[in-house]
């Protein structure tokens, strides 16, 4: 993730990203051709451009190592009112916020953070809020309900229709609150301790290939790439 550059007066340059994307590559052997239609659907981006979205059971939070401690742009979050600026120890504050203002987890590249019908969708913090909640949205952003906890952890298994989640929490009080930490799982609840940010399940696919050893059946091999 760093890079060393030598300059022609002898100073030593380094430049680092400040996220790493994560690689995966898949390869399945002797499909059958229903099974190769589908990954070939996937791969020729058939039902558009992409990113797909990528749920791993091994991953533990599904957000940017930055936004997972409330830190980094601060567009990842949306106040319902008020703003959020970065500090000089580079966390967050939100300041000017209504009483009972909700504040939106954003995904870096969807907006709303993916879901399918019956995979649990869990989301916790560490604020000191009165209410924690998530809103399902249909595949064309129509709103269709949201369901909250006065806890700091809220687990739910999306309804049917449901491709799109919004987490927030509702802040009490006018004043300033810093962005706190935060968890984001798919598939399991999360408990009162986590692992920072993993990756946001954002994934192009590159370098397929395919080849048939006994028709019909074949193999195919595909990277994935994080957004």
């Amino acid at each position: 993730n760093q890079v060393e550059h030598e300059m022609i007066s002898g100073a030593i340059r380094t430049t680092a990203r400040p996220h790493t994307p994560r690689r995966w590559s898949a390869s399945w052997v002797n499909l059958s051709d229903s099974d190769a239609r589908w990954l070939r659907y996937l791969y020729r981006r058939s039902g558009g451009p992409g990113p797909m979205v990528v749920i791993d059971a091994a991953t533990r939070n599904f957000q940017r190592p930055a936004a997972s401690l409330g830190r980094g742009r601060p567009d990842q979050w949306a106040p319902g009112s008020g703003t959020i600026a970065g500090q000089s120890d580079l966390s967050n504050l939100w300041s000017g916020g209504l009483n009972l203002a909700e504040l939106t987890w954003r995904h870096p590249v969807w907006g709303r953070w993916p879901v399918s019908p019956g995979l649990l969708f869990s989301f916790r913090h560490n604020a000191s809020a009165p209410t924690t909640g998530v809103a399902f949205y249909t595949r064309s952003g129509t709103y269709m309900y949201n369901v909250t906890t006065p806890n700091q952890e809220i687990n739910v298994s999306p309804p049917a229709g449901a491709v799109w989640v919004r987490p927030y929490l509702v802040k009490a009080g006018t004043g300033t609150l810093t962005i706190p930490e935060s968890c984001i799982r798919y598939g399991t609840t999360i408990g009162a301790s986590w692992r920072e940010g993993e990756h946001c399940a954002a994934m192009t696919l590159r370098n397929p290939s395919e080849a048939i050893q006994v028709l019909p059946l074949r193999d195919l091999t595909l990277d994935l790439l994080e957004m």
